[in-house]
């Protein structure tokens, strides 16, 4: 076999393809005569020789294979398997790429429109915030001028209720009785503490008003003129020497009373007092100099400027 010689198997094998075949069918006897019978040594031989005949066969094909199947047959094979692997594995990345690309095309037209959207609601709240600024610097500009409107007008209210309170006298410090004639009190007071003459005559009104809790209310003496009140005021000094409980003084509104509070409190401020509808108080460094305050002021611009 190895010579180029050919063989029942591979009958070509002179040209370099060998087919392999079967062995031949035996012949159909053409009597129906039965064949005679062989002894036993017969039957071994043939048997012998006929696997003999095998074994010698299978080795030509043995051969036969070896010669048909080169290493550059093997490698060409493998080349061509590669061939196909690789070109199944490109068509299929190239279809998995168009498929990504038409996924992301989607993607990228539907992101497009909606940055689209987002910059035309991004405009329209441009043209909002632009109108809210101008809007919002209108309100300050106006409400800059509301404030000035209101603390001129809170000014104003609070001097017309001060000048209408110019020529009244609050007492503090007298006892309080279920009964009593406030009038008497009050005059009874006055003259046994400083020789202070009420006249019934002077007096417009006269009456108790809210006081600190624990304590007798005041009394609010409201009089005809400011005659009157400084015979009054003018002996406060020794209403404070008697050394009782009771005093005299201004009936001051509500603001100045919070203004008085604010100057007593501050640290630059040596004294404040109230003289004729008006604030003042004395700075404690330098010269110790007298400033008239409004309700509106700030303290320390106010002694700065001064």
């Amino acid at each position: 076999m190895a010579d180029g010689k050919s063989s029942k198997y591979f009958p070509d094998a002179k040209d370099g393809k060998k087919k392999p075949v079967g062995p031949k069918k035996p012949a159909i006897p053409s009597s129906t005569k039965p064949p005679c019978k062989r002894t036993c040594s017969e039957v071994f031989n043939s048997s012998t020789e006929e696997s003999v005949n095998i074994m010698a066969e299978l080795e030509d094909i043995k051969h036969a294979i070896q010669d048909t199947m080169k290493r550059e047959d093997v490698k060409d094979i493998v080349k061509e398997v590669v061939k196909e692997i690789v070109k199944e594995t490109k068509e299929e990345i190239a279809k998995s790429l168009e498929k990504m690309e038409k996924r992301n095309e989607k993607i990228y037209e539907k992101l497009e429109n909606r940055i689209q959207r987002l910059e035309v609601e991004n405009n329209n709240l441009k043209e909002k915030m632009s109108d809210i600024k101008k809007e919002n610097r209108e309100m300050k500009s106006d409400l800059s001028d509301a404030v000035i409107i209101a603390r001129e007008a809170q000014r104003k209210s609070n001097y017309n209720e001060q000048y209408s309170r110019k020529n009244n006298v609050k007492v503090h410090g007298i006892p309080e009785d279920r009964g009593e004639s406030v009038f008497s009190v009050a005059e009874q007071s006055l003259k046994d503490v400083a020789n202070i003459q009420l006249e019934e005559s002077d007096v417009v009104a006269i009456h108790r008003i809210p006081g600190p809790k624990g304590s007798p209310r005041p009394i609010l003496i409201k009089l005809k003129n400011t005659g009157a009140k400084a015979r009054i005021m003018k002996n406060r000094k020794r209403v404070r020497q008697a050394g009782r409980d009771m005093r005299l003084s201004d009936d001051v509104t509500r603001l100045n009373s919070m203004l008085l509070q604010r100057l007593n409190d501050h640290p630059c401020i040596d004294q404040a007092w109230y003289f004729n509808g008006n604030v003042y108080g004395t700075v404690k460094e330098g010269d110790g100099k007298k400033i008239q305050f409004d309700i509106h002021d700030d303290i320390e611009e106010k002694i700065k400027r001064k």
